[in-house]
């Protein structure tokens, strides 16, 4: 469903586009991404000094929420429910639940429901299991050494033993037969013992480790993940893990790059603030933050998560770039779900279920014109998709590949919403979003199937979708936004 955009003619000029993406990290140095890249134009490179005042020290492309002032960056981080219970976990792990208020036996309630989201329940009874199968063979090595003395045994030796050998101890002879180290037979006996309880230590330093809240990676950089009172930290080496937002840098930049016949002057800046698992809510607070003040009118966030436990710091911050008229473009998430009935943060909506007007959040369509496989969806909270399957983009150093995903739909719909602010610069953010979903192009097929894993075969149709209807058209888009705007062609 390839699309032939016709754009105003080029004279039509207007001062820079900046961009925000907010991502893992950037390879700033592609040569496809060179015209496009922003650069602090207060700030000078590399004098260790904050030239701008702005609170971030060479910030000349962009900044790292990830990381720490002496340059120590964290690219791995948990999910956000196993972060969770680890802050409840001194409070909860021992508690007598009959003494609880009833506000406290919510919140515990909440502290269970944490630890089956992280699995942490059924890792903390297996290694209780491991406890108990590690006495059961020392147990059983006393026995061997009393039968054997201290000649070389192996395990066929254990199964050999007779059963006046073992008088009394049914329970531990059961539970090390049960093991599947009995399925080796050759195996020496000492070395099937040191398996068992090196097994059960590993298992015990990480339970253990539940109990430590200086290990999140954040607190061991210095940070402070819950301190909502300064977005000051972070260094300026947005360069780590640079595949994701590589690729993402690189569709918004193509847009740009094809809209007309000379490029329009579109600039990215680059916020690292997507760590490998869950963001923190206090990262991305800051990074919206940082961008707004930094001049973005357009923030791509191809990212999300489906717990917040600071979600009123977030939507205070979103709520900041829609007080500057910037536009949050959001990926729906790659799930398969349905974001009506399981919210993904930063949720488009407030805390009384009011629609931010100043973000978009977008799915991704196959080439054939139907909602991906595993893109989530929902008619009230995803707004339209995009293309977001074989979609070719920059790479690190100096490459290119092939991704899919909602995180590759949102930047073509930044990218648009760029060009569009670029060529009619008196449309609001409201404007831009709702000229965006109401020249979508309507589904070819009134049905189509469901997005997610499932054993049966179910249909949906287009406006459960989103609450478009409808794929992403740029040509549409651009012609409506001529009608309304004050620079377009009447």
């Amino acid at each position: 469903m390839r699309q032939e955009v016709k754009f105003p003619p080029p004279s039509r000029k207007k001062s820079e586009i900046i961009v925000a993406v907010i991502d893992g990290g950037f390879d700033v140095s592609h040569t496809a991404l060179a015209d496009f890249i922003w650069t602090n134009p207060r700030e000078q490179a590399a004098n260790g000094r904050d030239d701008d005042k702005n609170g971030y020290v060479d910030d000349i492309h962009g900044w790292n929420f990830l990381g720490n002032a002496v340059g120590e960056s964290l690219r791995r981080a948990g999910t956000e429910p196993f972060r969770e219970y680890k802050r409840l976990r001194p409070r909860f792990k021992d508690t007598d639940t009959s003494r609880l208020t009833l506000s406290a036996k919510a919140e515990y309630a909440y502290y269970k429901q944490m630890e089956r989201a992280a699995r942490l329940d059924t890792y903390i009874k297996f290694t209780e299991y491991q406890r108990i199968r590690s006495d059961a063979f020392r147990i059983c090595d006393s026995l061997m050494r009393l039968k054997y003395g201290d000649r070389e045994t192996t395990v066929a030796d254990f199964q050999r033993l007779e059963l006046a050998d073992t008088t009394g101890l049914a329970q531990p002879l059961s539970i090390a037969a049960s093991t599947p180290v009995m399925f080796t037979p050759d195996m020496p006996w000492h070395e099937a013992v040191e398996k068992i309880d090196s097994e059960y230590r590993l298992s015990a330093v990480r339970v253990a480790s539940l109990d430590s809240l200086n290990d999140d990676p954040h607190i061991k950089l210095g940070n402070r993940p819950d301190d909502f009172r300064n977005f000051r930290y972070g260094n300026n080496l947005i360069g780590d893990d640079p595949y994701h937002g590589t690729m993402v840098a690189g569709v918004i930049a193509a847009c740009a790059a094809t809209a007309g016949e000379l490029p329009r002057p579109v600039k990215i800046l680059s916020v690292r603030a997507i760590p490998e698992g869950d963001e923190y809510d206090r990262d991305v607070a800051a990074a919206i933050r940082y961008a707004v003040d930094n001049g973005a009118e357009v923030v791509n966030m191809s990212f999300g998560k489906y717990l917040s436990p600071h979600r009123d710091e977030v939507l205070a911050a979103m709520k900041y770039a829609r007080s500057k008229d910037v536009l949050l473009v959001m990926a729906s998430g790659n799930d398969g779900v349905n974001v009506d009935v399981r919210p993904i943060f930063p949720t488009c909506r407030d805390t009384k279920g009011r629609r931010l007007e100043n973000q978009i959040v977008v799915g991704a369509s196959t080439p054939d014109g139907r909602v991906a496989s595993f893109s989530n969806y929902g008619a009230e909270n995803v707004d339209l998709l995009a293309p977001g399957e074989n979609v070719r983009s920059t790479a690190p150093e100096g490459g290119y590949d092939t991704a899919q995903g909602t995180s590759i739909a949102a930047p073509i719909v930044s990218g648009v919403a760029a060009v569009l602010r670029s060529f009619y610069p008196d449309l609001s953010a409201r404007e831009i979003r709702e000229i965006l979903i109401r020249t979508v192009t309507h589904f070819p097929a009134d049905e189509m199937p469901v997005p997610g894993k499932s054993e049966t075969s179910r249909m949906i149709q287009g406006r459960q979708v989103c609450l478009g209807g409808g794929i992403l058209n740029a040509q549409a888009a651009m012609k409506e936004a001529s009608k309304i705007s004050k620079f377009g062609e009447r």
